[in-house]
């Protein structure tokens, strides 16, 4: 491929990626994890399986946790009527539930990032036993 199309490549690549937000890139970045568990392309073992569907766990019940301050963020506010009352109340509850940039947003999107995640190392484990149950099918057959 020639260089210069090679650069122009990698330079649009960037400027794409740039366009998306953190949690769109994160997203982006665990699609050929996922195209690839799906299609059999990998597989993980028991051990390593379990250990990554611990970590994705503890993740899923921070983020649990944090959706607790979150509706509690949401609730109104309780600081009277004055006008920076006001402001403050009205501020919380877009920063709890407002649009794309919010925390209710963002949490939605992990979320929904670690099923991915936890699907793609479910299926990768079963992967792993189905490849490892036929090589030692294999292995009694020439022996037999």
């Amino acid at each position: 491929m020639d260089p210069d199309k090679q650069e122009f490549d990698r330079q649009q690549a960037t400027i794409e990626r740039q366009r998306l937000t953190p949690l769109d890139q994160v997203k982006q970045s665990l699609q050929p994890v996922v195209q690839a568990a799906a299609s059999g392309a990998f597989g993980i073992s028991p051990n390593a399986g379990q250990a990554l569907l611990n970590a994705i766990h503890h993740c899923q019940d921070g983020l649990d946790a944090a959706r607790v301050s979150i509706d509690m963020i949401q609730q109104e506010t309780k600081l009277g009527t004055s006008p920076d009352a006001l402001v403050m109340t009205k501020f919380n509850k877009e920063v709890a539930a407002g649009g794309t940039d919010s925390a209710v947003t963002a949490l939605q999107g992990l979320q929904a990032i670690l099923a991915q995640a936890e699907a793609s190392v479910t299926e990768a484990m079963k992967h792993y036993r189905q490849t490892d149950a036929d090589s030692a099918s294999g292995i009694r057959r020439a022996g037999a």
